[in-house]
């Protein structure tokens, strides 16, 4: 396989580590393995390659103990289902995949278990979603949960294109993008960590949501970047990189040389309308709207650098298994309750 050589990357926001890192990661194993959804010792080692206790500990600085803690059990949560699509012939078979993220759909906007047997993977939902609601109101629970059923629906659009060979065109592809890396639920939780609650006039703000949307851009583009030798090897169609240098005619090192320049537009978005927020916040909300907005925007500036360090280092984009064709990646779990050979890896 031929090694990209991936552009200097910079995200210039500052960060730092949540002292209750440690102390909440080992809570999250523990809940994972308690619900069943690590059970072998090469899963194991594989979330412990993976570093995603650094993703959390750095993108949440500010929570609490519990508070990280839950954070870390959805980013698991999540990491793990995307596993099963990712790495999985699942990820490619319309009709098995599409049941298996209907019955999640159920699941997240109902609260109910479908009918017949749960898998692991609803199992862990039911447990961590309790545990959520602890931490917001009903109104915070909601657009959770709008953001949820974006990313389950934008997951069975991605198995289409997998299952068809279909390279997206590049428009609608940054448009979904935004759902399917499972950012929007996850910045919720800067809200939810940060015990804090947006007001509606700061969220329909429109210099807000150009903030919003540059920073869930920047977490995807530096994910396709680095992540695009891992999923080059699965034939990911997918990612930044494989749909511009289709849409454009470019080479891999090409269309990430775009995509680096892209990102430091974004970046450079994002600055220009916080500086306007600045001048502007004052009359959109009263003084503990005004705090919980910058506490808000410093944690999607927290969450942008804390990607791009976690990405550098996480063996979950460069350490690659060798697929086999007979036979499951040798960390795969069967979470979803699919035929084992929806898990043999993508031909």
């Amino acid at each position: 396989m031929q090694l990209l050589d991936i552009p200097p990357l910079t995200v210039p926001f500052e960060t730092r580590l949540n002292p209750y890192m440690r102390e909440s990661w080992e809570g999250c194993l523990a809940w994972a393995e308690r619900i069943g959804l690590i059970a072998s010792e090469k899963a194991r080692s594989r979330i412990a390659k993976a570093c995603y206790d650094q993703l959390a500990g750095y993108a949440y600085p500010y929570a609490d103990r519990e508070g990280l803690e839950c954070a870390m059990c959805f980013s698991l949560w999540l990491f793990l289902l995307d596993d099963q699509l990712d790495e999985c012939t699942l990820g490619r078979q319309s009709d098995i995949g599409h049941g298996m993220l209907d019955h999640l759909l159920i699941l997240v906007k109902h609260g109910v278990l479908a009918d017949g047997t749960a898998s692991r993977i609803e199992h862990a939902w039911v447990d961590l979603a309790g545990r959520i609601r602890e931490h917001c109101d009903a109104h915070q629970w909601q657009r959770f949960v709008d953001h949820m059923v974006g990313y389950l629906n934008s997951l069975k659009w991605e198995i289409r294109n997998r299952s068809a060979q279909r390279v997206p065109d590049p428009l609608l592809f940054s448009e979904m993008r935004r759902q399917t890396g499972g950012v929007l639920p996850s910045f919720d939780f800067i809200e939810f960590a940060n015990a804090i609650a947006l007001d509606d006039d700061v969220l329909r703000d429109q210099h807000f949501k150009v903030m919003y949307d540059c920073a869930v851009d920047i977490v995807c583009i530096v994910n396709d970047i680095i992540s695009y030798q891992k999923e080059a090897a699965r034939g990911e169609v997918n990612n930044f990189v494989v749909v511009y240098a289709n849409a454009l005619g470019l080479s891999t090192a090409e269309a990430t040389a775009f995509l680096a320049n892209l990102l430091r537009l974004r970046i450079d978005t994002f600055v220009d309308a916080k500086a306007v927020m600045e001048v502007t916040l004052d009359r959109l909300t009263n003084a503990k709207g005004r705090n919980s907005a910058w506490v808000y925007i410093s944690g999607l500036e927290h969450w942008m650098r804390a990607n791009l360090e976690y990405s550098k280092i996480s063996g979950r984009y460069h350490d690659i298994e060798i697929a086999q064709r007979d036979r499951p990646m040798s960390w795969i779990e069967n979470l979803t309750l699919v035929p084992q050979t929806s898990l043999l890896p993508p031909q």
